[in-house]
C-alpha cells in the first residue's frame, strides 16, 4: 500500500508517494495559483490523482492522503478553518477532494505539525521523545512533539510561534497583531531585509551577500526567541529548522532527564 502527502505552503505545492516503509518514492511540485477555495480543491485532487498515475499506482492501492496547511485544521470534519498567508476560511477540503476521488480516506493537519512527525519517526536518535521544528518559507511554522505526541493546544495552535510577538509596535503582520517573529525571519521577510539592506547600501546583487545577510538576519531572530523567551536550561527538547536549503538541528538541554519537567 501506499500513501500520499501534500505540503500546501504559501508559495508553492509540493506532493509526495510514500510506501509502507516511509520511503518517498515520488514527488510532484508547482506553484501555488489560488484563485478561489473551489479551484483549490480541484488542483489538489488533480495533483494526487496525477502523481499516481505518472508511477502507475492504482488508486486501490492508496490507503490515505494527508495534508498539511499552513493554519489550525478540523481533521475530524475535514475543513481548513483558516490560513494566513492564502486566502482560505472553512474550506471543506475532503469533500471537494471525494467530488473527484471517492473512498480514499482524507486527513488534514497543521504544516508544521506533520513536519514535525515526520522528522521524529526519522530522526537518528530513536530515543528522542520530545522536539520542536521550525519551518522556514513563506511564513514560519513551529510543531511541538512532546513524549512521542503531536502537541496542538485546546484550540489545535499550540504550534503558531511564527505569530508570537518579538517586537512590540513592529511590522503589520498578515494575523493582524505587530512585530511577529515572521515578519523578521521567514523566507519573505529575509529576502525583504535582503533587498532592502541592498538598495540602502548600494549593493549589487551577488551570492554571497545575499547568504551573509540571511544567515544574519536568521541567527539575530533564532537568538532574540530563544535566548530571551526561553531558558536553553529548562528545556530538554530537541530544536528543528527546516526550509528548502536544508535542515538545522540543535539540542536546548544537556540532559534527556529533564524532558518530564516539560510534560
Amino acid at each position: 500500500m501506499y500513501y500520499i502527502g501534500i505540503d500546501i505552503g504559501g508559495t508553492n505545492l509540493k506532493a509526495g508517494l510514500v510506501d509502507e516503509n516511509y520511503r518517498i518514492t515520488a514527488t510532484r511540485k508547482q506553484p501555488l495559483q489560488f484563485t478561489s477555495m473551489e479551484q483549490m480543491g480541484d488542483t489538489l485532487a488533480k495533483m494526487a490523482i496525477g502523481l499516481v498515475e505518472e508511477n502507475s499506482v492504482p488508486r486501490d492501492q492508496v490507503a490515505s492522503v494527508g495534508m498539511g496547511f499552513p493554519g489550525p485544521v478540523d481533521d475530524k470534519r475535514g475543513v481548513v478553518i483558516k490560513t494566513v498567508n492564502i486566502p482560505i476560511r472553512f474550506m471543506p477540503v475532503a469533500e471537494m477532494f471525494h467530488r473527484q476521488w471517492d473512498g480514499v480516506p482524507v486527513h488534514l493537519g497543521n504544516d508544521a505539525d506533520c513536519a514535525a512527525l515526520g522528522e521524529y519517526y526519522h530522526y537518528e536518535d530513536k530515543n528522542i521523545e520530545s522536539l520542536i521544528l521550525v519551518t522556514l518559507g513563506t511564513g514560519i511554522g513551529t510543531g511541538i512533539i512532546l513524549n512521542g505526541r503531536i502537541h496542538t493546544g485546546i484550540n489545535g495552535c499550540a504550534g503558531e510561534g511564527g505569530h508570537i510577538v518579538l517586537v512590540h509596535g513592529g511590522e503589520q503582520c498578515t494575523c493582524g497583531r505587530k512585530g511577529c517573529w515572521e515578519r523578521y525571519a521567514s523566507a519573505n521577510a529575509l529576502i525583504r531585509q535582503t533587498m532592502a539592506s541592498m538598495d540602502q547600501n548600494h549593493v549589487k546583487p551577488g551570492f554571497l551577500y545575499k547568504l551573509s545577510r540571511i544567515a544574519e538576519s536568521l541567527c539575530r531572530c533564532l537568538d532574540l526567541f530563544f535566548c530571551h523567551g526561553l531558558d536553553r536550561n529548562s528545556l530538554g527538547i530537541y530544536l528543528i529548522v527546516r526550509s528548502d536549503e536544508g535542515i538545522f538541528r540543535c539540542r536546548m538541554a544537556s540532559r534527556r532527564s529533564e524532558l518530564a519537567a516539560v510534560g
